[in-house]
């Protein structure tokens, strides 16, 4: 009896919606700059919001983190409508709730021109909202990945780690 292609498919469904990825440049964990290394990034997203000609989709209490277990898990939006999208934001902020009060933290190490390594966490209480330009259509019935790549190396190289 011939299989009818129609009710068995032969490859799994296509994921519809939007996607958006996380990266991290240079990559986390790792050096950051030639003296810093972040072994943990972690920012609490209140909302992250896909904005579109057709009004938009929102995720709320997205946590990323970069640590040894990997990069964040990339968020799907499957109930995103049909439209062209303008922008990503993301409305950063401290959780309400314990054990998060901040917006976002950054743990590693710094390492002196004298070679001594010593720990540091910077932890930033305040609400922090950004957005992020964007130019993508989702067709209908189709999927759209938007990657979002975080970059810590121009904020760090600028902290004056021996005070």
């Amino acid at each position: 009896m011939p299989v009818d292609g129609s009710t068995v498919p032969d490859a799994p469904p296509r994921m519809q919606g939007m996607t958006v990825t996380w990266n991290a440049r240079p990559s986390l964990p790792g050096m950051v700059t030639n003296n810093v290394m972040v072994t943990d990034a972690t920012f609490q997203l209140e909302h992250l919001q896909l904005v579109s000609d057709a009004g938009g989709t929102t995720h709320q209490r997205v946590q990323l983190e970069w640590s040894s277990d990997g990069a964040p898990p990339d968020e799907v939006f499957s109930d995103a409508p049909v439209a062209r999208y303008q922008q990503i934001l993301l409305d950063m902020r401290p959780d309400a709730h314990p054990p998060f009060s901040y917006a976002y933290q950054i743990e590693g190490m710094w390492t002196d021109n004298s070679g001594n390594a010593r720990p540091f966490r910077i932890s930033d209480g305040a609400v922090l909202d950004i957005s992020i330009a964007c130019d993508v259509a989702l067709p209908a019935n189709g999927s759209v990945t938007v990657p979002v790549r975080i970059d810590l190396s121009d904020a760090l190289d600028g902290i004056d780690f021996k005070s």
